[in-house]
């Protein structure tokens, strides 16, 4: 989710920058080559961060900054002037930067870690995060801020994205009446997730890495700043293997059928979140090894996790394709407090309307692309893959160790407990082609102006803030690299799909 910032500048007109809400990270980071910024204070600390796309280092320095109605005088930030590959195609996308919306110490906080180091403890309140100041200024507002990410159905017109400090939007006040799902790990907004349905089955998860998080239930991560959710392997097949004509592809994930569904629903609080079936999969292009062509195939957007075995900081990790089907309110809680903070999620979508628009939308993208996969190629393309990653795993030299010592978080081992669900819902291509018939003088309608879009990510172009929240703006570049949480990039690369102890469908 992006929101247009402001830094001022005494002397010169101020400059406007763009960057990303990241529940995800802490640190408030710019990059600004070509832009002069009159600082309030400068250092001589030159630091990096690292997120799961990459690293970006730079001095640590002060300035004003305005975002909506607010002004901090002095807000402290890291004048990127490096970044890898990984960053810099971030930034070639019109972002630039990210504003971090979780919490402040030294594991969460590069800028906080810094100072801390430098300058002693008695000096880390010069490391207070954006929310952090902003809250400071009104002692008598809530310490909460909103977001709301819209799902835009036609594909080719303007996006809506909510953000709102201190004040729910109006429409959703009801978020208000929902569950308190209090925070459960110091450093991020972690979650407790009660379950994980499919069509109506539950999956069963192992004890989760945290120890707060009650028996039964896991700790998810809610994160703006990653486009796909990610869940421990077996889940994923669970979840896709319930698809009619769903094929696996080994480690690399699914290939679905690009009309097929399923009925996914989490759990929080005793609380339902149906989710929408055009959060499930993705739009991809693969060029057919038979006749030279390009073709359209679908795969999984909710993708296998992989974190080190001794890693503790959540078991699952829900990014935008999960945040686009709530209304989600993050309250800091009590200043100087570890547990107070909460998040409460509203629904947003309709299920008894969701798979109807699933298949207009779905219908609209694909009538401008090249045509979808033949069983045929889709085995092909399977084989193609699977030999490729049994190839980059035969040329490994890194020690894999013994699969079975490779388990942690939340995996069930009992072989015998999560077959593959049935699904409740009729996902063929030709159930698909019935519904079209039902509507397709809309679709028609719905195809003028269709443009080739990719849908692995909703990007929203501008987002006003606070106060200014109803504008519309235009749907940014689909080719934004999602930036994940420092632990998860920082973690051994053990991936949950070694696991040999789990049934997979």
């Amino acid at each position: 989710m992006l929101c247009s910032i402001q830094w001022t500048l005494y002397w010169e007109a101020k400059v406007s920058f763009t960057v990303q809400l990241d529940t995800g990270s802490t640190d408030l980071w710019v990059a600004a080559p070509n832009a002069t910024l009159q600082l309030t204070n400068s250092t001589s600390l030159n630091i990096s961060a690292t997120y799961g796309t990459g690293t970006v280092s730079g001095f640590i320095q002060f300035a004003e900054l305005q975002i909506g109605q607010y002004t901090v005088p002095s807000q402290v930030f890291i004048n990127v002037d490096q970044a890898d590959s990984g960053q810099r195609q971030f930034l070639s996308d019109g972002v630039d930067g990210i504003m971090g919306m979780a919490f402040l110490d030294d594991t969460a906080s590069s800028i906080f870690d810094a100072i801390d180091q430098a300058w002693g403890s008695g000096s880390t309140s010069l490391a207070n995060s954006v929310p952090v100041n902003i809250f400071a200024q009104n002692s008598s507002a809530p310490d909460f801020f909103d977001i709301n990410l819209s799902r835009d159905i036609d594909l080719d017109g303007n996006t809506l994205g909510l953000f709102a400090i201190s004040e729910h939007i109006p429409g959703f006040e009801n978020v208000t009446q929902t569950p308190k799902l209090y925070r459960q790990n110091p450093d991020r907004w972690a979650i407790a997730m009660d379950s994980l349905q499919v069509n109506g089955q539950a999956f069963t998860f192992n004890k989760s890495s945290l120890s707060t998080i009650p028996a039964g239930k896991v700790g998810a991560v809610l994160d703006t700043g990653a486009s796909l959710p990610q869940l421990p392997g077996p889940a994923i097949d669970f979840i896709y293997g319930s698809i009619p004509g769903a094929l696996s592809d080994g480690d690399i994930g699914w290939i679905v059928p690009c009309y097929g569904t399923t009925n996914l629903t989490l759990t929080f609080g005793g609380q339902a979140i149906p989710i929408h079936p055009l959060d499930l999969t993705y739009i991809d292009f693969f060029v057919d090894p038979t006749s030279g062509m390009n073709i359209t195939i679908c795969r999984n957007a909710y993708n296998a996790l992989s974190l080190g075995p001794n890693f503790t900081g959540f078991d699952l990790l829900l990014g935008d394709s999960f945040l686009r089907n709530v209304y989600a309110s993050f309250d800091f809680g009590d200043a100087g407090t570890t547990n107070n903070s909460f998040i409460q999620l509203l629904p947003t979508t309709d299920p008894s309307a969701a798979w109807t628009e699933f298949v207009l939308a779905r219908a609209e993208t694909l009538a401008g692309l090249p045509p979808i996969a033949d069983p045929p190629v889709l085995e092909l393309l399977i084989e193609y893959e699977t030999n490729s990653t049994s190839s980059d795993n035969s040329t490994s030299t890194g020690d894999a160790g013994d699969p079975t010592d490779s388990l942690s978080g939340a995996i069930q081992n009992d072989d015998t407990t999560n077959s593959t669900p049935s699904s409740n819902y009729q996902t063929t291509d030709s159930n698909a082609v019935n519904l079209l018939d039902k509507y397709g003088p809309v679709v028609v309608g719905l195809l003028a102006g269709n443009i080739l879009i990719s849908l692995l990510l909703l990007i929203v172009g501008l987002v006003a803030c606070t106060r200014g929240w109803m504008r519309k703006g235009a749907r940014s570049a689909p080719s934004y690299v999602p930036v994940r949480l420092k632990e998860a990039a920082m973690a051994e690369d053990m991936d949950y799909r070694s696991s040999t102890s789990y049934n997979r469908p």
